[in-house]
C-alpha cells in the first residue's frame, strides 16, 4: 500500500469525523444563527465543526452523538475533580434548596476564604468575583488604588482575561527584534498604550528598562508564571526571583496570575516556588466546576475595599461570592489535600514521560513540558521562552495540530491543539487512565504522521517560508501572474539555523531547505539570482510591510542581492490573506 499524502489523510478524518458526528453538525449549523461562530467561546471551536456535548461524567465526556471521549482538557485546568463528583454534587443539591443567590453575606463566603489565606502566601484579605478575568482587573484596580501609579507591565503573550488593559499584545510582534511595540486587540480603545508597557516574556533586561525609566508612574506588574494563550512557555525561577527583586527595588506590585497555576500545589506556583507576589488572581479550579473568582493580597492592600474606610474602592457584582459556587468551592478544595496533590504529581509525571517516548517513537521532534497535573507538547524541540518564539516555531506545524486535535477526538480523547497540544489531569483518575490516554493519543498521532513528515524536512525559518508559500501552488491568480517568473531567492535568517532556497517557476514554487552555515551561503548565494539576508522579525517586518529596505539596508539589518527579486517577493504575500 503506497504511503497517504497529507491531503489524503485530512479528508480522511474528516470524512470520518463527520460520519460520526451528524447531529453535531446539524446543532452547529442551527447555532450559527443565533452564535457568532455558533458558539460562545472562541477556545471551544476547531474545524470542521465542534462535537456539542450531551453530558459528563467523571473523567469522560458524552456528545450528542453518543461518542465518549476521555476529558483530558477538564474546562481548560478547571475540573480537578472530574465531572459530577459526589461530594460536590451532593454540595450543590442540598444548597439549592435553600437558595442560589443572595444579596447578603452567607457563611461559606467566610469559609472559603478562609481556606485559601490559609495556603495562598500572599493572600491575608480576599475578595470573590465571577470569573479569573474580573480577578485580574480588581488586583490591577487594587494596585493602582494602593500605589496612586496608573501604568501596569504585561508581558507579551500573557492571557488575564478579556478586559481592556490586557488584551495587549496578546499575540506578538512578529516584527520585533527585541522590544515588542504595544498593540491593542480589535475593538480595544489605543488609549490605554499609554499606561500599559510590554515586554517579552523572561526577559529580565527589558523589564529593568522599563522599570528604570517609568517607575513612578507603574503601580504593577502582573505575570501569568505559565502561559496558558501563550503557548505554555514557562516562566524561569530566576525570572520569577528578578521579577521580585525588581518591583521591590522600584515600588512596583506583583501580581501574579495564578488563574491557571492554582492547581500545582496547595498554595499555587508562589508556594512551590517560595516567591511570594503582592496581590494574586485565582478562578477556574476554586469554584468547584462553577463560575467563580478571587482577588487577594496583603492586608493594607485589600482593605481599600472595606466600606468601613473613607474613600474605599468599590467592588460589587451580582453573583460575586454566590452560594452555589461557594459551597462547590469549599467541596473542591477540601477534596484537593496534599494526598490528592501527590497523586497528581504521580500521574503528570507519568503522562509527560510517556508522551515523550510516544513522539519520540514516532520520530516527531518535539519538547514535553508542563508542571504537576498539567502536560503540554511544543514543536518542534527546544524550549520557547516567550510568544514569539512559540509562534515561529509552530508555524510550520499548524495544519498538523489543527488535523491533530481533529484525530484525537475520533481516537476518543478530547484535547485542544493550537500548536501546542495541552492536557490536563483529575485527581479521579488513576495510572491505568493515564496509559489509556497514552494508547489513544499515539493511534491519533500515526493518524496524522503524514503532515508532519512533509514538513519536517523544513525546520525553523525554512519551515516558515515552505508553510506560508506553499499555498500559492494552489492559487490560480498567482500561477496566472508569475507564469513568466523565471528565478531562485536564497532566504537567510541570521537567528535561525537553517535557510531556504525558492525556485519560481512556470508559476510554481519549490523549496529546498539548506544548513545555515557561511560556506553553504556563499554557494548559494553566487547560484541564486536573488538574496534576502535578516533576522526572522526582519523577514515580516518586510513582507508585513513595516520594513523600511533602504534603512534596514543602511543600518545593516538586511542584505540583499536583486533588488527587483525583493520586491517581487514580497508582493507574492499580498496574495496570502490573513498572514
Amino acid at each position: 500500500m503506497a504511503p497517504r499524502n497529507s491531503d489524503e489523510v485530512k479528508k480522511e478524518i474528516i470524512k470520518e469525523f463527520e460520519k460520526r458526528n451528524p447531529k453535531s453538525k446539524k446543532l452547529f449549523e442551527k447555532a450559527l444563527k443565533y452564535l457568532p461562530g455558533g458558539g460562545t467561546r472562541n477556545i471551544a471551536y476547531f474545524p470542521p465543526y465542534p462535537f456539542f456535548i450531551d453530558r459528563g461524567e467523571g473523567y469522560y465526556l458524552y456528545d450528542v452523538d453518543g461518542n465518549q471521549y476521555l476529558d483530558v482538557q477538564n474546562n481548560m485546568t478547571v475540573l480537578l475533580h472530574g465531572h459530577g463528583h459526589p461530594k460536590i454534587t451532593e454540595a450543590l443539591e442540598k444548597q439549592a434548596k435553600r437558595g442560589t443567590a443572595h444579596s447578603a453575606p452567607l457563611e461559606s463566603q467566610y469559609q472559603l476564604a478562609k481556606i485559601l489565606c490559609e495556603r495562598v502566601p500572599s493572600i491575608e484579605e480576599l475578595r470573590f468575583c465571577n470569573s479569573g478575568t474580573e480577578a485580574t482587573m480588581f488586583t490591577i484596580r487594587a494596585a493602582r488604588g494602593y500605589t496612586g501609579k496608573r501604568g501596569l507591565i504585561k508581558a507579551e503573550g500573557g492571557y488575564h482575561g478579556s478586559h481592556d488593559y490586557v488584551m495587549i499584545n496578546m499575540d506578538p510582534d512578529l516584527t520585533a527584534e527585541w522590544m515588542p511595540t504595544p498593540f491593542v486587540e480589535r475593538g480595544i480603545s489605543e488609549t490605554l498604550l499609554k499606561d500599559v508597557f510590554v515586554v517579552p516574556f523572561n526577559d529580565l533586561a527589558a523589564v529593568e528598562k522599563i522599570m528604570k525609566k517609568h517607575h513612578k508612574k507603574i503601580a504593577a506588574f502582573i505575570l501569568e508564571p505559565v502561559m496558558g494563550y501563550g503557548g505554555a512557555a514557562e516562566a524561569t525561577l530566576d525570572y520569577m526571583k528578578g521579577l521580585r527583586e525588581l518591583c521591590t527595588k522600584y515600588g512596583i506590585l506583583l501580581i501574579y496570575d495564578e488563574v491557571i497555576t492554582f492547581r500545582v500545589a496547595l498554595g499555587g506556583i508562589q508556594e512551590m516556588t517560595g516567591i511570594i507576589p503582592d496581590l494574586t488572581a485565582l478562578g477556574k479550579t476554586i469554584g468547584g466546576g462553577l463560575p467563580i473568582g478571587a482577588f487577594g493580597g496583603k492586608r493594607e492592600i485589600m482593605e481599600q475595599f472595606s466600606p468601613l474606610k473613607k474613600g474605599y474602592i468599590m467592588h460589587s457584582g451580582t453573583f460575586s461570592g454566590n452560594a452555589l459556587s461557594m459551597v462547590a468551592g469549599i467541596a473542591a478544595l477540601e477534596l484537593y489535600d496534599v494526598a490528592a496533590i501527590k497523586k497528581l504529581d504521580v500521574l503528570g509525571l507519568r503522562l509527560r514521560e510517556g508522551l515523550k517516548k510516544i513522539m519520540a517513537e514516532l520520530g516527531v521532534k518535539c519538547n514535553v513540558g508542563g508542571i504537576q497535573s498539567i502536560a503540554f507538547i511544543q514543536l518542534p524541540d527546544g524550549v520557547p521562552m516567550n510568544k514569539q518564539q512559540v509562534v515561529f516555531n509552530t508555524i510550520p506545524f499548524l495544519e498538523f495540530s489543527e488535523y491533530l486535535q481533529v484525530a484525537l477526538a475520533l481516537q476518543g480523547l478530547y484535547v485542544i491543539s493550537r500548536g501546542v497540544t495541552g492536557f490536563m489531569l483529575s485527581t479521579i483518575m488513576d495510572e491505568s487512565v493515564v496509559d489509556e490516554i497514552l494508547v489513544r493519543f499515539r493511534k491519533a498521532v500515526e493518524m496524522v504522521l503524514p503532515l508532519y513528515e512533509e514538513v519536517k524536512p523544513y525546520e525553523g525559518f525554512s519551515g516558515i517560508i515552505y508553510t506560508l508559500l506553499k499555498q500559492l501552488n494552489k492559487n490560480k491568480e498567482f500561477a496566472e501572474k508569475h507564469s513568466q517568473d523565471d528565478y531562485s531567492l536564497l532566504l537567510v535568517a541570521r537567528d535561525d539555523a537553517t535557510a531556504v532556497k525558492v525556485v519560481i517557476k512556470d508559476g510554481k514554487l519549490t523549496f529546498h531547505p539548506i544548513k545555515n552555515t557561511e560556506e553553504n551561503i556563499r554557494k548559494e548565494k553566487k547560484e541564486c539570482q536573488g538574496a534576502i539576508i535578516t533576522s526572522k522579525p526582519g523577514f515580516f517586518s518586510l513582507v508585513l510591510g513595516k520594513a523600511k529596505p533602504v534603512k534596514a539596508i543602511l543600518t545593516g539589518k538586511l542584505k540583499i542581492k536583486g533588488i527587483k527579486y525583493l520586491l517581487k517577493f514580497t508582493k507574492y504575500f499580498e496574495l496570502l490573506k490573513g498572514l
